[in-house]
């Protein structure tokens, strides 16, 4: 399993969504994994998305099973599907991101769209934005756990945010000790 950068990825910040997919995957053997790609960076509001600004009401619909972030579907750039045990790449499948009405994607939970597998979204355009975003939804029994992490260039690429997950965690994820990147917050 490999993602290569494209023409405005910045190949620092792909060498870190394959390093987390490939600890994660070391970690978690899912049944299947899912990348997706999104056109550009992204913000932490789309972990486990509810669609509700009412802390109360969002947090009932949080509890009742992982939604599937609605990113509009035109912003999507690629998804692909690898299967386990090696995590071969086999045909895409049916788009996770659908064009839907909103209340319809806003009750679409991931344990029903991909059940078992591990689902990866990160952004592209990093190498213009100077930021980059993933975010993992990960299988555990008939509910999923999630996190994000934005990492940013600044003299190198480190992680700047996360939400979900805890940066000694996160390091654990990135395998390689040359690595190009951190998962150390960067210090002006």
């Amino acid at each position: 399993m490999r993602i290569e950068a494209s023409e405005n990825d910045a190949v620092g910040f792909v060498a870190a969504v394959n390093e987390v997919i490939e600890g994660l995957l070391r970690n978690e053997k899912p049944e299947s994994l899912i990348v997706i790609k999104v056109d550009n960076w992204f913000g932490q509001k789309w972990l486990g998305f509810s669609g509700l600004p009412i802390p109360h009401v969002a947090a009932f619909y949080r509890g009742s099973g992982t939604r599937i972030p609605p990113f509009v579907p035109n912003r999507v750039v690629s998804q692909r599907r690898f299967t386990a045990p090696y995590y071969e790449e086999v045909d895409a499948g049916s788009p996770i991101h659908q064009k839907i009405r909103s209340r319809h994607a806003l009750r679409r939970k991931a344990s029903e769209i991909a059940p078992g597998t591990l689902l990866v979204w990160y952004s592209g355009e990093s190498e213009k934005d100077k930021r980059g975003s993933l975010m993992a939804y990960i299988p555990d029994g008939n509910s999923y756990r999630y996190w994000y992490a934005q990492w940013q260039d600044v003299n190198g690429w480190h992680v700047v945010q996360t939400d979900g997950i805890k940066q000694p965690d996160l390091l654990k994820l990135l395998s390689s000790t040359d690595s190009p990147v951190s998962a150390q917050p960067h210090r002006s």
